[in-house]
């Protein structure tokens, strides 16, 4: 019963974080992410093996930790980012989302060498993961390679578009 609550829970928080990302205000944003973030520590406590509830909640406190309304809390948001982080990746070492949210950390720390190698292990993994493509893109962008970023962010944009138009992803990412 506690695995089905959880995955309640997590659905309400990806639910949220969607709206988050369509939102026109910060206000109405932070609104979002802290339902998601509540729904998500909730799917946590109610399995605290639910690796995709801790990435939700890594990828929430990642948009929090440069959201320019809430610098005040940075430090706390940070402490709460690389937490997340480490348990999701403990728990799935191989989810791409577990990988990049590693990736971000190296990002954040100033290693561009670690991030980079981070996107192409989570490529490795799943070549058609939206934000592993976008990273990849802005990683070539950074090293001058303009035609293989350009491929990576059509990449990106076709799987987007094709997501956009899927029922299982329109919650995600409408």
């Amino acid at each position: 019963m506690n695995a089905l609550s959880s995955w309640d829970e997590y659905l309400q928080a990806v639910n949220s974080y969607a709206l988050m990302n369509s939102s026109n205000t910060t206000e109405v944003k932070l609104m979002h992410i802290y339902k998601s973030l509540e729904h998500g520590e909730k799917a946590t406590a109610l399995d605290p093996n639910h690796s995709s509830a801790f990435n939700l909640l890594a990828q929430a406190y990642n948009f929090l930790i440069f959201e320019s309304s809430v610098q005040d809390k940075r430090e706390e948001n940070d402490k709460k980012f690389r937490e997340y982080t480490e348990k999701a990746f403990q728990l799935d070492p191989k989810n791409p989302d577990s990988i990049m949210n590693m990736g971000f950390i190296a990002f954040i720390d100033g290693d561009k060498q670690r991030f980079a190698d981070y996107v192409n292990k989570a490529l490795e993994v799943n070549p058609h993961h939206s934000r592993t493509l976008m990273a990849k893109g802005m990683n070539l962008l950074e090293e001058s390679a303009f035609t293989a970023a350009i491929d990576a962010f059509t990449l990106y944009l076709i799987h987007i578009l094709r997501c956009r138009r899927s029922t299982l992803c329109r919650s995600r990412w409408s």
